[in-house]
């Protein structure tokens, strides 16, 4: 798969889970993956996964805004993986506040080691065009 290719599907990724999650915190609470807790009555955690959704979206505008000008592509990249690997690690340092992975931060680690996987396969990806 093409650089450009995995960066938009990165992004795209992104983006969906941004807007869903900002929109509605609570609702992938349910899915078998889960990749939000339900914070319906919890309006702190609420600003919290908002929060964290929003700085997929502007991962994800930044990726596509990248995508084309190959010049910029590194930078749409390392952005992506910065932030997966930033989002894993501080999973890991909330499960250890917790003393255990429970169900959001599997999830969440999941979805952004996907990510992570995603940027390093675009990194070495080939620049060819679509």
């Amino acid at each position: 798969m093409s650089r450009r290719k995995l960066i938009l599907l990165n992004a795209s990724v992104k983006l969906a889970y941004g807007v869903v999650v900002t929109l509605w915190p609570s609702k992938t609470a349910d899915n078998p993956l889960r990749l939000a807790p339900n914070t319906d009555a919890l309006p702190e955690a609420r600003l919290f996964v908002r929060g964290f959704s929003a700085h997929q979206i502007g991962v994800a505008l930044a990726g596509l805004a990248c995508s084309g000008r190959r010049e910029l592509e590194p930078t749409a990249i390392a952005l992506a993986g910065a932030i997966d690997a930033l989002d894993i690690g501080s999973a890991v340092i909330e499960a250890r506040a917790r003393g255990s992975w429970d169900e959001d931060l599997i999830g969440g680690v999941l979805f952004s080691g996907a990510g992570f996987a995603a940027a390093l396969a675009a990194w070495r990806a080939s620049e060819t065009a679509f």
